[in-house]
């Protein structure tokens, strides 16, 4: 089973990359696709997937960022739960 990672409120959750070389959201993006595509994308490309992840930031509670270990128990546990 492959679990896609949570995508919400990516674009507030610096640092970026694991190493935390892209200084903003919008270097990342741009790095990210450039690794994947192995191209350049144009501005309004990287312009338009950072509005859309913005979009998806909320104030809402967040077990992707959240820094409490029950939160991420309970999200473990819905993930066994789906794929047994």
């Amino acid at each position: 089973m492959l679990i896609t990672p949570c995508r919400r409120n990516t674009s507030v959750a610096a640092p970026y990359l694991q190493d935390g070389t892209a200084a903003t959201f919008p270097e990342t993006v741009r790095l990210i696709a450039r690794y994947q595509h192995g191209r350049q994308s144009a501005s309004e490309n990287i312009s338009s997937i950072v509005q859309f992840l913005d979009s998806l930031a909320s104030e809402a509670a967040n077990p992707c960022l959240s820094t409490n270990p029950a939160a991420h128990d309970s999200a473990r546990t819905r993930v066994a739960a789906i794929a047994s």
